[in-house]
């Protein structure tokens, strides 16, 4: 546990260091843009379009002009809550699945600067990995049914007297698999050989998991926390390996 622990504690700062690298940094904010323009004009459409059609609709229906403007302000208001919670409650999903390819590539550069291999060259390491898109995209949308599915069990579980301490658990474990995937697929591991990884690195991974739910759940931050997740179980990963291998 200790070594883990240990382990746990280096990777993170490792992680730190790594995340700083120009191509790891530049692929990490390509599907936040993405997902940032994508949100921008979904707002601009409600506010611009159906807000307006909304304040149309109600000076057809009303003659009094205040309260027309007091129930259009209403849709203002209960239109920006909803669109804050849509946009906190599916970012990071939609993210999820933009940044699938781009994390494929950050955690392979990371080994590969880990293990101290030359680089390929950028641009065909890009195109290599966008020709795997369909493979990679489709892995994707299975980790986040198979995360979906037991974070509502873990819910479920939650609701038992003394089940919030599982369903932590839990969660910290799938948001490590979900950064981890990206190594063990790479790896081409099979389903055993998955569940033997996370048995042997399960300490690391809650540890790690912990960290990253905490880094999530913070605004503005979470923006950058799932490329970083990849970055820091990767490091975790190839240390582990690395250690294990006389």
């Amino acid at each position: 546990m200790i070594s883990q622990f240990t382990l746990t504690i280096f990777a993170l700062k490792k992680a730190l260091s790594l995340f700083k690298d120009k191509w790891i940094f530049t692929l990490s904010m390509i599907p936040v843009l993405i997902g940032s323009v994508l949100y921008y004009f979904l707002g601009y459409w409600l506010y611009s379009d159906v807000l307006t059609k909304s304040k149309e609709w109600l000076t057809g229906y009303l003659s009094n002009t205040l309260g027309i403007e007091a129930l259009y302000w209403l849709f203002v208001a209960l239109t920006t809550v909803a669109l804050f919670f849509v946009i906190n409650f599916t970012f990071i999903l939609l993210v999820s699945l933009i940044a699938a390819p781009f994390n494929d590539m950050i955690s392979s550069r990371v080994e590969k600067l880990l293990v101290g291999k030359s680089s390929e060259d950028f641009e065909k390491s890009f195109f290599a990995t966008f020709k795997r898109y369909a493979s990679i995209l489709f892995n994707e949308i299975k980790k986040i049914i198979f995360i979906l599915t037991l974070t509502i069990f873990s819910l479920f579980i939650g609701l038992v007297p003394g089940g919030q301490i599982g369903t932590i658990i839990i969660s910290a474990i799938l948001i490590s698999i979900q950064f981890v995937d990206y190594s063990w697929s790479r790896k081409e591991l099979t389903l055993g050989g998955c569940v033997k990884d996370l048995t042997k690195n399960f300490i690391s991974y809650f540890f790690a998991g912990s960290l990253m739910l905490v880094l999530i759940g913070v605004p503005i931050i979470n923006l950058l926390a799932l490329p970083f997740g990849v970055v820091f179980l990767t490091v975790i990963f190839v240390e582990r390996k690395k250690r294990l291998t006389p």
